[in-house]
């Protein structure tokens, strides 16, 4: 019986499949002709320094003959594990029935039925990436004097990697893995971009095609997937991409430097380097500094959720942009070289040509300002200037700037679907301009000061949420448990408020994230909001309110915030009435812990930076009068944070250990205006009811 399957090179499976938006996989960012872009499959041992991949010592890591192992330590340190082959980089449990032991890895090396560990370095660190391409690059060429990308990497893999007879995974695509026998690596015909290495299949035949071992119990697939991967190697010559090798783990340590070799050539071509960067002229270290830098730091920002989502698209988008453009221009100057270069008279470009050039020239113009965007989303310095989402800036208006023709207001009514049953109990007047929309963002983006946004009950993406700049007045129509807005981008703040006047009611609005470390919702200076019966739940911090911020709160839920529930930033101005403030300074995926962790978190020592609080109060010793920070707190309850329920962080010329007040004394330190406090209820706080802390404002 004739088994049908289906094996793919890269090459031909990228053709034809669009790219993945790396932004939402949470992964790392992907080459438009690279695959896969998950962390390395690799895995270095911190407490064995072998020798540097250029002789550096002990400066750089190398992968450990470890004995492969289920998972990494508790306390983070590096392990080997066993792998299967169609998720490279992820750590598994071995199978019982396949566990390997040091006494029976070569055993198992060579059991068709069992697929090969290779090394693990998942763990490789921004630093250390960083100086093995020191290393590469920035040594100056015994074979010249000038620079160039692909010359510096083929002599350091030629004088590192383990040219022959070592044993290694081909990953022929993401279905596919194959255990082959190098026989050159890198191959001396890919000194360019391209590295090759030459391999044959192992013997016996070993490979994994989704995910499940081919062994001798399927005879007819086994059979007809060595017969298809014959025929590509055949037709390859024996040759395949260098950086789809994987070396097989080997205790002895022999395979160290080439595992790792392999490894930053893997992840240079992958997430650093681009086919324009060929263009430019330049030395090891501009290449470094310009280029190299910055795309490093980039790539690890995103993988640690540095970066906004919205800052990733938008990478994503330029530099795919950016490779096709590329790849257009040539493929047209391929075109052009093919031609004969004359017209029928002999007088030069025929009218084809002349097209195909201006094209080029064009092209490459775009490809310029697009190589320039790219830049600055990678510079954190520039992109920090870019930190808004497309679209805020152009909106941004001074307030009653926005107005339309007719001076009409409208309510909109956000709902997937709406039924005229569903605003016949909302006692709207006979003239009231009513506009459908299907997201709260969509109605923002139209809204206009003065006009009502009516949200109906459902889950909605906070997409364009953050640009609240219209005084209008957001409102949840049923239960406010019902109607959740999420925040599922990585920003800094969700809801952004530096208008005057604005009002939002009956809403639940929620993240799961620790991005918005400024806050769920954020006022700015200039700025006044209302928040009435409104659910916060954040993995960041729940309200900030910035000096010449204003915010009236008035029958909220604050609960289940990572960090404070209301920050209240010196000069703000912050009035908290009938308000439930609980499980603050709680890391999202933790609930409040047992009596014996509290009283272990009791003795810990606390700083200014790790106090947190239900309400944290921030103050500057020697403002001015006019400068105090106005805080009123009327009939709220503050209770089970896992800080304090108050915190009052004292910038001054001194510090001093955080100690513990009580909240009657809140309205005579210097720098707060205490307008009122009465009725409130603190419990149930791990640090007390205030915590008062003195530090030096840099």
């Amino acid at each position: 019986m004739d088994a049908t399957f289906t094996i793919r090179t890269k090459k031909q499976k990228l053709d034809s499949e669009a790219i993945s938006d790396f932004a939402q996989k949470d992964c790392l960012p992907q080459k438009i002709d690279r695959q896969p872009a998950d962390p390395p499959p690799y895995n270095v041992n911190d407490e064995d320094k072998r020798e540097d991949l250029n002789g550096a010592g002990d400066e750089q890591h190398s992968p450990a003959p470890q004995t492969p192992a289920k998972t990494k330590n508790g306390d983070g340190s590096p392990v080997a594990a066993e792998q299967n082959s169609s998720g490279f980089g992820d750590e598994i449990a071995p199978d019982d029935d396949i566990k390997s032991s040091d006494s029976s890895l070569d055993e198992d090396n060579a059991n068709p039925n069992i697929f090969p560990p290779i090394f693990q370095t998942d763990n490789l660190t921004l630093d250390e990436r960083l100086q093995a391409y020191s290393n590469i690059f920035l040594t100056k060429s015994e074979y010249g004097s000038s620079f160039d990308i692909h010359q510096e990497m083929y002599w350091f893999l030629t004088e590192t990697v383990l040219e022959t007879c070592w044993t290694g995974i081909w990953k022929v695509d993401d279905n596919c893995d194959v255990v082959v026998e190098v026989d050159s690596a890198p191959h001396p015909a890919s000194k360019q971009q391209h590295l090759k290495a030459k391999v044959h299949l192992s013997e016996p035949f070993r490979s994994i095609l989704d995910g499940d071992p081919c062994t001798e119990e399927k005879p007819d697939e086994k059979s007809e997937v060595e017969r298809k991967i014959s025929a590509l190697l055949e037709q390859s010559e024996g040759l395949v991409d260098f950086t789809d090798l994987y070396p097989i783990f080997n205790k002895t340590g022999v395979l160290d430097n080439t595992a790792l070799a392999i490894e930053h050539a893997r992840f240079f071509y992958q997430n650093l380097w681009r086919p324009m960067d060929d263009e430019d002229e330049t030395s090891g270290s501009t290449y470094m500094d310009k280029y190299l830098k910055p795309r490093l730091q980039f790539t690890y920002d995103v993988k640690e959720k540095h970066i906004p989502a919205h800052i990733v698209r938008k990478h994503q988008k330029a530099l795919s942009e950016c490779l096709d453009k590329y790849e257009r221009i040539t493929s047209l100057q391929g075109q052009l070289g093919d031609s004969d270069g004359s017209d029928e008279d002999g007088g030069g470009l025929d009218m084809n040509e002349s097209c195909m050039a201006v094209d080029i020239m064009a092209l490459h113009e775009e490809v310029e300002v697009l190589k320039m965007k790219l830049e600055r989303l990678e510079n954190p310095l520039l992109r920090s200037l870019m930190d808004i989402p497309s679209g805020i800036l152009s909106e941004r208006r001074s307030i009653g700037s926005q107005s339309r023709d007719d001076s009409s207001l409208k309510t909109f009514l956000v709902s997937q679907t709406l039924t005229a049953g569903m605003i016949q109990n909302l006692n709207l007047g006979p003239d009231v301009v009513l506009e459908h929309c299907r997201s709260p963002g969509e109605a923002l983006t139209k809204s206009c000061n003065g006009d009502t946004i009516l949200i109906f009950p459902g889950s909605y993406t906070g997409e364009r949420f953050y640009t609240l700049q219209q005084s209008v007045t957001i409102k949840g129509v049923g239960k406010r448990g019902e109607v959740v807005i999420r925040c599922e981008e990585l920003a800094d703040i969700f809801l952004d408020c530096d208008v005057s006047g604005a009002i939002i009611s009956n809403l639940t609005l929620e993240d799961d994230n620790s991005a918005t470390a400024e806050g769920l919702v954020a006022v700015r200076a200039g700025g006044s909001l209302v928040m009435d019966g409104c659910m916060l739940r954040s993995g960041g911090t729940g309200v900030s309110i910035f000096r010449g911020g204003t915010l009236d709160m008035t029958g909220c839920e604050i609960k289940d915030i990572q960090r404070n529930g209301v920050r209240c930033k010196a000069g703000s101005s912050v009035r908290i009435s009938d308000t439930d403030i609980y499980h603050c300074g709680l890391d999202q995926d933790d609930e409040v812990d047992g009596k014996e962790n509290q009283e272990d978190d009791d003795n810990a020592a606390i700083t200014k930076d790790t106090l947190v609080a239900g309400i944290s109060v921030e103050i500057q010793e020697n403002d001015e009068k006019a400068n105090e920070t106005i805080l009123t707190i009327i009939d709220t309850k503050v209770h089970h944070n896992q800080g304090a329920g108050m915190a009052i962080l004292v910038a001054s010329n001194r510090e001093e250990e955080p100690e513990p007040i009580t909240a009657d004394i809140i309205g005579l330190i210097s720098g707060i205006d205490v307008l009122d406090m009465k009725n409130i209820e603190f419990s149930s706080n791990v640090l007390g009811d205030a915590m008062l802390a003195r530090f030096v404002d840099n």
